[in-house]
């Protein structure tokens, strides 16, 4: 399943990006959608850690004692 959530995540991510490509001898390249749409891809970095922790526990422990590691905490 998380795979599939992976591989979709990626689709839908790199479509924008994709029709904007092909597209831009017709299209104005200074459109915001124009610039949002042309970093659409960088979304499937964002999401995938959160895909994972969210399916794997293995890894979300390991992410939780990396952070641990990186900024101690202290009782007050």
């Amino acid at each position: 399943m998380m795979t599939f959530v992976v591989t979709i995540t990626f689709v839908v991510s790199f479509l924008p990006y994709f029709f904007v490509t092909i597209l831009a001898a017709y299209i104005d390249d200074e459109a915001t959608w124009v610039k949002f749409a042309k970093r659409s891809f960088l979304i499937n970095s964002v999401i995938n850690p959160i895909i994972y922790g969210y399916y794997n526990s293995r890894f979300r422990d390991w992410v939780w004692t990396s952070f641990k590691k990186l900024i101690p905490f202290r009782k007050v």
